[in-house]
């Protein structure tokens, strides 16, 4: 749905902790990567962290079951509780 940075002076980067959230583009192997990752533990409504390595290449550091947003709704155009709604009334009603 979006994707953010979080920066922070301190190694705690949470923006419920005082992180800052800056806008992440959300480009093709970014995309497929945390799709693969939610996919691999079954789907739902997930937050997938990643980092960079030295070498540039994305790795998955934790899938999250409750994901934080509120972050996420000061710099993304994403209609993120919308995208919610959606699906969970998909999986209430056998679409997903």
């Amino acid at each position: 749905v979006y994707a953010i940075y979080r920066r922070s002076e301190h190694w705690i980067t949470n923006t419920a902790r005082g992180g800052e959230a800056q806008v992440c583009p959300l480009h093709g192997e970014l995309a497929r990567l945390s799709v693969a990752a939610a996919r691999a533990v079954g789907g739902g409504i997930l937050a997938v962290d990643l980092m960079e390595d030295a070498e540039g290449r994305l790795l998955v550091t934790e899938v999250n079951h409750t994901p934080e947003f509120h972050g996420g709704l000061k710099v993304s155009d994403a209609d993120i509780g919308g995208r919610m709604v959606e699906y969970v009334l998909g999986v209430a009603e056998g679409l997903l």
